[in-house]
């Protein structure tokens, strides 16, 4: 870990008297964006060279608990967007931890108007999602020119970005880090019985759970011996749980909820679907590959159909019941299986933290060149 210095210095609140890199975000509870944040800031921190912290707006949830215990975040508690007390406390913040580098990963557009307004550090901007066109629009056209530069999670959001205004040369890309370590399986591996056909999702609309239960009622239809796991929360889930129980799925399908060691239910799907009808490029998919679990994913807005036809397999439309008969052929195929492990392994490894790492560095010194040059 970094050696104590005047940088490591903290008020009562947990504010640090000086970082080089503040990365903002709104919650703490687990979600793609918040674990990336952690796997990220733990990996600096063990690391010579710039320090890493996280403001929590709102900062509930687990995550943020971890990495304020480590004291390597602090949260805000805001109630709202728009309050002005909490944004004069953001404001105060980063007064008092100086950052050279504000990297904002949360479209909060009032802290994003108060983290642009100083002079003092350079101001970058990462879209992880796909929002409404106008709410894009109308942030993008408050604060496009406020940011130095903007990243995305996905290169296929390059263009949407121009569509915004911002000029191309202020786009870049940097690979997610993988938060989880790889696993090899045995080409032979597979369940003795039934299999486990599985999702770890919140449950919103756009993630189409109600999709995938489709898909294992079609393989019932079928006379294949399939189970469907859930894991996640959210507001459908009433919605969904009526819906397992309208389509006679009881003992078939399981709600299982947030899980915290979410990887033992991972290691134990025979295949993760993903139904989502919008997905920039979830972290689960990344983490099934790594752990060797074939992903199988439907036509979708955003970067996840690039990534199952690179490391998975991309199915030709969203219709349950072809869906269905590609996983029966995959069942039936330990050769398919077989190779879509190794291409997911191949996918995987170029997200693996000794492979990004040097290149978050990179950016992040050429930002802080970029501000001594200017100053």
């Amino acid at each position: 870990m970094h050696a104590p210095a005047a940088g490591d210095r903290v008020s009562e609140d947990g504010i640090p008297a000086r970082c080089d890199v503040l990365h903002v975000v709104w919650a703490g509870y687990y979600g793609g964006i918040q674990t990336q944040l952690a796997t990220l800031v733990r990996a600096f921190d063990v690391r010579p060279g710039a320090t890493h912290r996280v403001c929590f707006l709102e900062g509930s949830g687990p995550i943020a608990d971890s990495l304020v215990d480590e004291g390597l975040a602090f949260r805000l508690g805001f109630r709202r967007g728009w309050d002005p007390r909490d944004l004069r406390r953001f404001a105060r913040s980063l007064r008092q931890s100086r950052p050279s580098v504000i990297h904002v990963h949360s479209p909060a557009l009032a802290a994003a108007l108060v983290a642009t307004s100083g002079r003092e550090a350079t101001c970058v901007f990462t879209q992880h999602g796909l929002r409404t066109e106008r709410r894009n629009r109308i942030f993008y056209r408050v604060v496009r020119r406020r940011f130095a530069r903007f990243l995305v999670a996905a290169p296929v959001l390059t263009s949407r970005l121009e569509g915004y205004g911002v000029e191309a040369d202020r786009i870049g890309h940097l690979p997610l880090p993988l938060t989880v370590p790889a696993r090899t399986v045995p080409d032979s591996a597979g369940s003795n019985g039934r299999r486990v056909v599985g999702i770890v999702a919140r449950l919103e609309r756009e993630k189409r759970v109600d999709v995938f239960i489709d898909v294992i009622a079609a393989l019932g239809a079928n006379g294949a011996d399939c189970a469907g796991v859930i894991v996640g929360d959210g507001s459908q889930r009433p919605d969904l749980e009526e819906r397992v129980k309208s389509r006679g799925l009881d003992g078939r399908v399981r709600l299982v909820g947030i899980q915290e060691d979410h990887l033992e239910w991972l290691d134990g799907f025979d295949v993760c679907l993903m139904t989502s009808d919008q997905d920039v490029y979830p972290l689960i998919a990344l983490e099934a590959m790594a752990r060797g679990v074939p992903l199988v994913a439907m036509p979708c807005d955003g970067g996840l159909p690039d990534l199952a036809t690179r490391g998975g397999l991309l199915l030709a439309d969203r219709d349950p019941t072809n869906a269905a008969a590609a996983l029966i052929g995959l069942f039936d195929s330990s050769e398919r299986r077989a190779a879509l492990r190794a291409r997911g392994a191949a996918v995987a490894a170029q997200h693996a933290l000794e492979n990004v790492i040097p290149l978050y560095e990179a950016f992040y010194e050429s930002l802080r060149r970029r501000e001594e040059s200017a100053g």
